[in-house]
Protein backbone atom coordinates (compact mmCIF):
# COMPACT_ATOMS: atom_id res chain seq x y z
CA UNK A 1 0.00 0.00 0.00
CA UNK A 2 0.99 3.63 -0.25
CA UNK A 3 1.19 3.92 3.55
CA UNK A 4 3.48 0.90 4.01
CA UNK A 5 6.14 1.67 1.44
CA UNK A 6 9.46 1.34 3.24
CA UNK A 7 12.93 2.22 2.03
CA UNK A 8 16.00 0.68 3.67
CA UNK A 9 19.36 2.22 2.82
CA UNK A 10 22.50 0.34 3.85
CA UNK A 11 25.93 1.98 3.97
CA UNK A 12 29.03 -0.17 4.21
CA UNK A 13 32.31 1.43 5.23
CA UNK A 14 35.79 0.28 4.19
CA UNK A 15 36.06 -1.52 7.53
CA UNK A 16 32.78 -3.35 6.76
CA UNK A 17 30.80 -1.43 9.36
CA UNK A 18 27.18 -1.44 8.21
CA UNK A 19 24.73 1.34 8.99
CA UNK A 20 21.04 1.37 8.16
CA UNK A 21 18.66 4.20 7.44
CA UNK A 22 14.96 3.30 7.31
CA UNK A 23 12.14 5.56 6.19
CA UNK A 24 8.61 5.08 4.97
CA UNK A 25 6.12 7.04 2.98
CA UNK A 26 5.71 7.86 -0.63
CA UNK A 27 7.82 5.91 -3.07
CA UNK A 28 9.90 7.71 -5.68
CA UNK A 29 7.96 8.42 -8.88
CA UNK A 30 10.10 5.93 -10.87
CA UNK A 31 9.21 3.11 -8.44
CA UNK A 32 5.53 4.02 -8.52
CA UNK A 33 5.43 3.94 -12.32
CA UNK A 34 7.29 0.60 -12.31
CA UNK A 35 4.75 -0.90 -9.90
CA UNK A 36 1.86 0.42 -12.00
CA UNK A 37 3.30 -1.08 -15.18
CA UNK A 38 3.80 -4.39 -13.34
CA UNK A 39 0.10 -4.40 -12.40
CA UNK A 40 0.64 -3.88 -8.66
CA UNK A 41 -2.29 -2.03 -7.09
CA UNK A 42 -1.51 0.56 -4.43
CA UNK A 43 -4.20 0.22 -1.74
CA UNK A 44 -5.52 3.25 0.16
CA UNK A 45 -7.01 2.84 3.61
CA UNK A 46 -9.60 4.61 5.77
CA UNK A 47 -8.04 7.69 7.51
CA UNK A 48 -8.20 5.98 10.92
CA UNK A 49 -6.39 2.95 9.52
CA UNK A 50 -3.84 5.26 7.89
CA UNK A 51 -3.04 6.64 11.35
CA UNK A 52 -2.57 3.07 12.60
CA UNK A 53 -0.29 2.30 9.65
CA UNK A 54 1.70 5.50 10.14
CA UNK A 55 2.38 4.64 13.80
CA UNK A 56 3.27 1.02 13.04
CA UNK A 57 5.58 1.90 10.14
CA UNK A 58 7.28 4.58 12.23
CA UNK A 59 7.86 2.00 14.97
CA UNK A 60 9.24 -0.47 12.41
CA UNK A 61 11.69 2.13 11.07
CA UNK A 62 12.86 2.92 14.61
CA UNK A 63 13.31 -0.80 15.34
CA UNK A 64 15.26 -1.31 12.11
CA UNK A 65 17.57 1.64 12.74
CA UNK A 66 18.26 0.46 16.31
CA UNK A 67 19.45 -2.96 15.13
CA UNK A 68 23.16 -3.67 15.37
CA UNK A 69 24.47 -4.99 12.06
CA UNK A 70 27.84 -6.66 12.53
CA UNK A 71 28.37 -7.83 8.95
CA UNK A 72 27.08 -7.15 5.42
CA UNK A 73 25.97 -10.79 5.30
CA UNK A 74 23.13 -9.87 7.69
CA UNK A 75 21.52 -7.51 5.17
CA UNK A 76 19.36 -10.15 3.39
CA UNK A 77 17.87 -11.40 6.67
CA UNK A 78 17.12 -7.82 7.75
CA UNK A 79 15.34 -7.15 4.47
CA UNK A 80 13.32 -10.34 4.90
CA UNK A 81 12.48 -9.37 8.50
CA UNK A 82 11.26 -5.94 7.32
CA UNK A 83 9.16 -7.51 4.54
CA UNK A 84 7.50 -9.94 6.93
CA UNK A 85 6.77 -7.22 9.45
CA UNK A 86 5.29 -4.94 6.76
CA UNK A 87 3.07 -7.80 5.55
CA UNK A 88 1.89 -8.41 9.13
CA UNK A 89 1.10 -4.71 9.54
CA UNK A 90 -0.79 -4.65 6.23
CA UNK A 91 -2.84 -7.75 7.14
CA UNK A 92 -3.84 -6.20 10.46
CA UNK A 93 -4.78 -2.99 8.63
CA UNK A 94 -6.96 -4.92 6.16
CA UNK A 95 -8.80 -6.58 9.05
CA UNK A 96 -9.33 -3.25 10.81
CA UNK A 97 -10.52 -1.72 7.53
CA UNK A 98 -13.05 -4.55 7.10
CA UNK A 99 -14.39 -4.13 10.63
CA UNK A 100 -14.61 -0.33 10.31
CA UNK A 101 -16.61 -0.83 7.12
CA UNK A 102 -19.16 -3.04 8.90
CA UNK A 103 -19.90 -0.76 11.85
CA UNK A 104 -20.84 2.87 11.32
CA UNK A 105 -20.63 3.74 15.00
CA UNK A 106 -17.03 2.65 15.46
CA UNK A 107 -13.60 4.17 15.80
CA UNK A 108 -9.94 3.26 16.17
CA UNK A 109 -7.58 5.06 18.53
CA UNK A 110 -4.23 4.52 20.26
CA UNK A 111 -4.63 2.62 23.52
CA UNK A 112 -4.45 4.57 26.77
CA UNK A 113 -3.23 1.54 28.70
CA UNK A 114 -0.82 -0.29 26.35
CA UNK A 115 2.09 1.32 24.53
CA UNK A 116 2.05 0.82 20.72
CA UNK A 117 -1.39 -0.83 20.92
CA UNK A 118 -4.75 0.28 19.54
CA UNK A 119 -8.33 0.08 20.77
CA UNK A 120 -11.15 -0.53 18.31
CA UNK A 121 -14.52 0.49 19.72
CA UNK A 122 -17.93 -0.26 18.21
CA UNK A 123 -21.42 0.58 19.45
CA UNK A 124 -24.02 -2.05 18.60
CA UNK A 125 -27.75 -1.42 18.94
CA UNK A 126 -30.28 -4.13 19.72
CA UNK A 127 -32.87 -4.85 17.04
CA UNK A 128 -35.74 -4.78 19.56
CA UNK A 129 -37.48 -1.55 20.59
CA UNK A 130 -36.61 -1.96 24.25
CA UNK A 131 -33.13 -3.11 23.36
CA UNK A 132 -30.07 -1.63 24.83
CA UNK A 133 -26.83 -0.67 23.33
CA UNK A 134 -23.68 -2.77 23.52
CA UNK A 135 -20.31 -1.06 23.69
CA UNK A 136 -17.54 -3.40 22.50
CA UNK A 137 -13.83 -2.54 22.72
CA UNK A 138 -11.17 -4.72 21.14
CA UNK A 139 -7.62 -4.02 22.31
CA UNK A 140 -5.20 -4.82 19.51
CA UNK A 141 -1.72 -5.50 20.95
CA UNK A 142 1.46 -4.44 19.20
CA UNK A 143 2.35 -8.07 18.49
CA UNK A 144 -1.00 -8.84 16.84
CA UNK A 145 -1.71 -11.49 15.44
CA UNK A 146 0.67 -13.46 17.66
CA UNK A 147 -1.11 -12.52 20.88
CA UNK A 148 -4.81 -12.57 21.71
CA UNK A 149 -6.81 -9.40 21.38
CA UNK A 150 -8.34 -7.92 24.50
CA UNK A 151 -12.13 -7.79 24.69
CA UNK A 152 -14.30 -5.59 26.88
CA UNK A 153 -18.11 -5.50 26.57
CA UNK A 154 -20.36 -3.01 28.33
CA UNK A 155 -24.15 -2.84 28.08
CA UNK A 156 -26.65 -0.05 28.69
CA UNK A 157 -29.32 -2.56 29.72
CA UNK A 158 -29.65 -5.90 31.45
CA UNK A 159 -30.67 -7.60 28.19
CA UNK A 160 -27.08 -8.56 27.45
CA UNK A 161 -25.12 -10.97 29.63
CA UNK A 162 -21.80 -9.35 28.80
CA UNK A 163 -19.74 -11.72 30.92
CA UNK A 164 -21.14 -14.82 29.20
CA UNK A 165 -20.72 -13.15 25.78
CA UNK A 166 -17.11 -12.26 26.59
CA UNK A 167 -16.34 -15.83 27.67
CA UNK A 168 -17.90 -17.28 24.50
CA UNK A 169 -16.10 -14.85 22.21
CA UNK A 170 -12.74 -15.45 23.88
CA UNK A 171 -13.26 -19.20 23.66
CA UNK A 172 -14.24 -19.05 19.97
CA UNK A 173 -11.58 -16.58 18.85
CA UNK A 174 -8.05 -17.89 18.63
CA UNK A 175 -4.95 -15.71 18.15
CA UNK A 176 -3.94 -15.26 14.53
CA UNK A 177 -4.97 -13.42 11.40
CA UNK A 178 -8.74 -13.18 11.24
CA UNK A 179 -9.23 -12.75 14.99
CA UNK A 180 -10.65 -9.26 14.44
CA UNK A 181 -13.03 -10.19 11.65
Amino acid sequence: SVETSIQLTFSISYTLVVSLNAKFGRLPRSTTSFLSSAGVDQVRFHPAVSGFLNAKMNLLCQDMENRHISSPTEIPSLIQFAELRVMRIEEAAKEIEAVLGRFRNSFLQPSDSLKHSYDFTAYLNSSSRNGGRLHATLSIPDCYPFAPIGLHLQSTSSLFDTEAMTRQLKKATKPGFGALT
